[in-house]
């Protein structure tokens, strides 16, 4: 955070800081009044109404400091989603992101607000010196002469205080305004955003995780490759062995009984290649490697036992690896809709941004799905090997909805060509 705000930003980030000192000063009040309450439902319900409005504000101020520092200013409030409200009420009061939130508030009103002031003082100092001379200069000559204590009493010597006044007041607007202005940004930032040392250490522990995840989703996915040959492919391939076998020592003895076995492996020879097809589709699809992610749900929805709606905004490809992850994730939802949702309809979303991937899906199904299912973590370890995040708002009884968001980098343009056969 090496920048600093030139002069003109740091008048509009102060007046902003400063606009935001009365409801800062009105929510800091609440919460002493709340935690005064406390024992009463009213004081609860006053300090968690407070804790809401203050992590807003607290947001505003954190977008202000991001603007004039340079550099993304973030805050990791404790995850809430998926808990019950009075849960919910409880992981906020344990929050120290949201007690932080209410120690800006007290810094804002005091120490924050004199120094927002006093950079601004620097900045109208000059205008006030000129106007301070003029009026002196049309004051009747028995009234007070302000500049007696200076033992300036003729026009000249205030003449000369004023332009020194100006160009002090100019050397302050030029240094002193932006560093004061930099100064309270970086303490705005030390309360209410995470530090670099805890944002590396969050950091270092989601890739760890993401990590363990990875291995064991890969390790998962070889298990679930190995079954699917074992059980088709290699059985089928088998039996075709020993059908040839049979064939072959009947072909002299008994002609037509030798045809038939060699029809039944002609047929068992389609009936492998179409598994070992479908092992392919499994591991990656020639449609996605093709024609891309939408094209790919497209395919897919279309031979479920289910309606499914499609809202899939078209853009730039994404790279091989997010979009698989993205498609199977996409996939393994629909698939748990299917077996536990009782839906009627069901529906996949897809919305860009120039820094993320969002994907929804939803059903009208019975709800109640649990985050933690086997269904959905493999969801969250596919998406968390590329720092992707998923929730879940399932209510018993008014359906399910998924919403999974990755941060993307869009590909160069190339695709990965599938040599797969039909």
């Amino acid at each position: 955070m090496n920048r600093r705000p030139g002069l003109l930003a740091s008048i509009g980030l102060n007046l902003a800081s400063l606009v935001m000192t009365l409801p800062a000063l009105a929510l800091l009040g609440l919460t002493v009044a709340g935690i005064a309450s406390s024992v009463a439902i009213v004081g609860l319900f006053i300090l968690t109404v407070t804790l809401v409005l203050l992590r807003q504000l607290a947001g505003v101020q954190r977008r202000l400091v991001s603007a004039g520092l340079g550099e993304p200013v973030a805050r990791a409030y404790a995850d809430t989603r998926g808990l019950s409200p009075v849960a919910r009420v409880r992981r906020w009061f344990t929050d120290r992101a949201r007690w932080a939130d209410a120690a800006w508030a007290l810094f804002t009103c005091t120490v924050g607000a004199i120094v927002s002031v006093v950079a601004l003082a620097v900045v109208l100092y000059p205008v006030w010196s000129i106007t301070w001379y003029f009026l002196w200069r049309s004051l009747p000559a028995d009234l007070p002469q302000p500049y007696h204590f200076l033992h300036v009493a003729d026009p000249v010597g205030g003449a000369i205080f004023t332009v020194v006044s100006v160009l002090a007041g100019i050397a302050g607007m030029r240094w002193l305004t932006p560093a004061l202005t930099r100064w309270r940004l970086l303490m705005d930032a030390s309360i209410i955003a995470d530090s670099r040392t805890a944002a590396l250490e969050e950091r270092v522990e989601r890739v760890t995780a993401s990590r363990t995840s990875t291995v064991d989703a890969a390790a998962a996915e070889l298990r679930r490759i190995e079954r699917d040959l074992h059980d088709g492919p290699q059985a089928r391939l088998a039996a075709l062995g020993m059908e040839l076998g049979l064939a072959e020592q009947l072909a002299l003895r008994d002609p037509q009984a030798a045809a038939g076995l060699i029809a039944e492996a002609r047929a068992n020879a389609h009936t492998a290649l179409a598994d070992i097809r479908s092992v392919v589709r499994g591991i990656y699809p020639p449609v996605l490697a093709d024609r891309g992610y939408p094209s790919a749900i497209s395919a897919l929805v279309a031979d479920l036992p289910l309606a499914v709606s499609l809202d899939l905004e078209p853009g730039q490809r994404l790279s091989p690896p997010l979009e698989s992850a993205l498609y199977f994730a996409t996939s393994e939802c629909l698939a748990n809709i299917l077996k536990h949702a009782h839906a009627g309809q069901a529906w996949v979303c897809l919305r860009r941004t120039p820094r993320a991937i969002r994907v929804e899906v939803g059903d009208d199904g019975v709800g109640g799905a649990a985050a933690d299912g086997a269904g959905l973590r493999g969801v969250a370890r596919r998406l968390a090997a590329f720092d992707g995040m998923m929730s879940v708002t399932s209510p018993p009884g008014a359906g399910t909805r998924i919403e999974m968001e990755v941060p993307c980098e869009p590909s160069s343009g190339r695709t990965t060509r599938s040599f797969a056969t039909d």
